[in-house]
């Protein structure tokens, strides 16, 4: 064992320690499906919400990137989201 390790009983650990365990198993377990909802919905619906929620750009922004009018822009946004919504409501994920 190195010397960093650090050894704990089983007996110190507390129940409140095993909601935290749990919690965190789910929210990787939701944070998959989301990747796999969002993978499904396709280009360039995609890279739009990608753009939009990961690196926070605006509607005008991805448009001037994508080739887009921005209007056109939000309306696959919007589109993309209900899409989401749906594939993650199919597998148990309430938004």
């Amino acid at each position: 064992m190195s010397k960093h390790s650090k050894v704990v009983s089983i007996e110190s650990v507390t129940t409140e320690d095993d909601f935290v365990l749990t919690d965190d198993i789910e929210e990787k377990q939701a944070s998959m499906m989301l990747y796999e909802a969002i993978d499904e919905i396709g280009e360039p619906d995609r890279e739009i919400l990608l753009r939009r929620y990961y690196y926070y750009q605006n509607s005008k922004q991805i448009g001037e990137i994508m080739k887009l009018n921005a209007q056109t822009v939000r309306t696959k946004l919007s589109r993309a989201k209900d899409k989401l919504k749906k594939l993650l409501t199919e597998r148990g994920i309430t938004i």
